[in-house]
């Protein structure tokens, strides 16, 4: 490939200044395109980018809060919820824990 080139040194760099000129208008109009779309579009607000993700937080919620309660305290507080969620949050767990059933069986073999 030097070959080539050695008979026209100055047609090769210059080839090879507008390759790398291209390239770099190139990444210079992506980057502007990023940054418009950025900037034009208004920033999520924390109940919408939670929204997006499908996961609520409870930000009022206490690490270990059933620890301190009574079972009685606790059904209490469960029969205030809706059967739909009830429902909902036993499937949840009982795909967890096939999940974490398969998990302990792929490790044994």
């Amino acid at each position: 490939m030097y070959e080539v080139y050695q008979d026209h040194p100055k047609q090769a760099r210059l080839n090879i200044r507008v390759v790398l000129a291209v390239a770099f208008l190139v990444c210079a109009i992506g980057a502007g395109i990023f940054l418009i779309t950025r900037l034009v579009g208004k920033p999520l607000t924390k109940e919408d980018a939670r929204g997006q993700t499908g996961i609520v937080y409870d930000s009022s919620a206490v690490e270990g809060g059933w620890d301190n309660l009574s079972p009685e305290e606790i059904a209490e507080k469960l029969s205030r919820c809706n059967t739909s969620t009830l429902l909902t949050v036993n499937q949840m767990l009982d795909l967890l824990l096939k999940q974490q059933e398969m998990n302990d069986l792929e490790k044994n073999l």
